[in-house]
């Protein structure tokens, strides 16, 4: 995997969305102790998305904080809990790495609309593969279009991690700004145990279909 650098700060939606999560996690460990949250943005009402769990998860694998399970985001309000398993199963930090199908770090080329509603097409320069080891220079893959999210939309040049987690509903995570070395950082880290992981059965064998392939 290429050793590639990034010093973005957090914005303060990351902020927050990062806080969300943290808290959802200690909460979920019997903690208490963390402080108030900020009280959260309004939302529209979307389909899950695990963006949140890779960051969490990486916030862990570079030692933000020590707690072995993680609880699921959901972009419709819901503890993602649920969007693992029906008995609130989670992923921890080896086992996300391990159920990713490819993870792959590069920057904006063109974003066009997807055939999917609230989704685009990402063609990304790819500047470094992380899972699998190598892999195509340039590619066209499905994300959830962020203005659909409330946030910025995609910008040519702008630095993602594009994370495929195997979703029944073929939706890949986009990862940006600070996430991008927090995901990265993850996969460094994790790579060599989540070779010898199985992705759970929950997360494997979830219902709905299989992935679906970026638009031609």
């Amino acid at each position: 995997m290429a050793d590639i650098t990034d010093a973005t700060e957090l914005t303060e939606s990351e902020e927050s969305d990062l806080r969300v999560a943290l808290r959802m996690i200690a909460e979920e460990a019997g903690r208490a102790d963390l402080p108030p949250e900020p009280a959260p943005r309004p939302v529209r009402r979307r389909r899950a998305t695990v963006r949140g769990v890779l960051a969490t998860a990486a916030a862990l694998a570079v030692g933000v904080l020590t707690i072995g399970v993680l609880t699921f985001v959901s972009t419709d309000g819901r503890s993602a809990t649920s969007a693992g398993g029906a008995d609130g199963q989670g992923l921890t930090g080896v086992e996300t790495v391990a159920c990713a199908r490819f993870a792959v770090e590069g920057e904006v080329v063109a974003v066009r609309d997807a055939s999917r509603p609230h989704q685009v097409v990402v063609t990304l320069a790819v500047r470094g593969w992380i899972k699998p080891a190598q892999g195509a220079k340039e590619v066209d893959i499905n994300t959830v279009d962020p203005e659909w999210l409330e946030e910025k939309p995609f910008r040519t040049g702008e630095r993602l991690v594009l994370v495929d987690m195997g979703r029944p509903d073929g939706e890949v995570v986009a990862d940006r700004g600070t996430h991008v070395k927090m995901v990265r950082e993850l996969f460094k880290r994790e790579l060599p145990k989540a070779a010898k992981t199985e992705c759970p059965a929950f997360w494997r064998d979830q219902d709905a279909g299989s992935n679906t392939p970026p638009d031609s």
